[in-house]
């Protein structure tokens, strides 16, 4: 309905429904489910969670004057505001290169279309191509492969590093949650 490809988890061709935290995955998402007390108003009782920013982006609904885009510097540090927050000043979102890749940073708060997030977060999410048909997908990036739930999650004070830093020729980055703020809902990275 949307025109989108399902969000995939990154690297893993099979995962047809990999992004809980993306409605592209309907069949394998963190929805709410308020079937226990519905009020009777309500159009809905089962909902979210919402897209994530490489979907918004690829249906043209990501602001690019509210993306953060890294620029040659080695480090960088912002402040980011949830994701479907567009009524709050600030970024809504990240754009830094890995290597050769475009990563798409997001807060996502634990409410709203977001409402059964576990607790708010930085997620990770990629550019990739559907294996299937060749068209452009999400793909989400897992941030603790080596847990036993392998969480894409990242949460305040938690770190994610992608290479070898003692490579001086092979490609590196660090990536910490350095502070979540609840109540004012911000979110403040650090990349290096």
């Amino acid at each position: 309905a949307l025109g989108l490809t399902h969000s995939r988890r990154e690297g893993d061709s099979a995962d047809e429904y990999g992004d809980q935290w993306d409605i592209m995955s309907a069949y394998d998402v963190r929805y709410f489910d308020g079937s226990g007390f519905v009020p009777p108003s309500a159009p809905y009782y089962t909902y979210g969670p919402g897209l994530n920013a490489v979907n918004m982006e690829l249906a043209g609904w990501l602001d690019p004057g509210r993306v953060f885009v890294a620029g040659d510097s080695p480090s960088h540090s912002f402040r980011l505001r949830p994701l479907h927050r567009r009524d709050l000043p600030g970024w809504l979102a990240a754009k830094v290169k890995f290597g050769y890749e475009d990563i798409y940073f997001e807060f996502r708060m634990d409410d709203g279309w977001d409402d059964s997030i576990n607790a708010p977060c930085i997620l990770l999410h990629q550019r990739g191509t559907h294996p299937q048909d060749g068209r452009a997908c999400s793909e989400i990036i897992v941030a603790h492969p080596d847990m036993a739930d392998t969480r894409s999650d990242l949460r305040a004070g938690e770190t994610f590093e992608v290479g070898d830093k003692l490579d001086i020729f092979g490609l590196y980055t660090r990536v910490t949650v350095r502070e979540i703020n609840r109540e004012t809902q911000e979110a403040w990275v650090d990349v290096y």
